[in-house]
């Protein structure tokens, strides 16, 4: 797909989860016997949503609750404020949340998909 706006800033953009399972605890018990403890392990996790610019070093990134549509709508709108009107080419991969039918592009970015299974292509997914 060719560009409608040949004057626009290049970013790669990802996202990637962060987070913990954490298992600690103490617990008393006689000496020389093997102690059986239950537990219950608990997720705690964060998005970091991240486009880049390699051409200028511009980034704009997020840390968000989940990966869906309604975040990627989130973070759109924090690009476009970040571009103050400039316009600007998405690439990103293919997941289900970044073509939605709720997703909510703004004007000036125009979203550029890779292709399926190349995260090769993208270097923000280094990062």
């Amino acid at each position: 797909m060719a560009s409608t706006r040949p004057e626009s800033t290049v970013f790669f953009f990802d996202e990637g989860r962060f987070g913990l399972q954490p298992v600690t605890g103490k617990y008393w018990g006689h000496k020389g016997v093997r102690t059986t403890v239950t537990t219950q392990a608990g997720y705690e996790n964060f998005y970091m949503y991240s486009a880049v610019s390699p051409a200028t070093g511009e980034d704009v990134s997020l840390f968000l609750p989940w990966a869906n549509t309604a975040m990627m709508n989130v973070f759109l709108k924090a690009m476009r404020k970040a571009l103050r009107g400039r316009a600007c080419l998405l690439v990103l991969d293919q997941a289900g949340w970044h073509s939605s039918h709720g997703l909510r592009v703004p004007k000036n970015i125009e979203l550029v998909y890779l292709p399926a299974y190349s995260p090769e292509l993208n270097p923000v997914e280094r990062l």
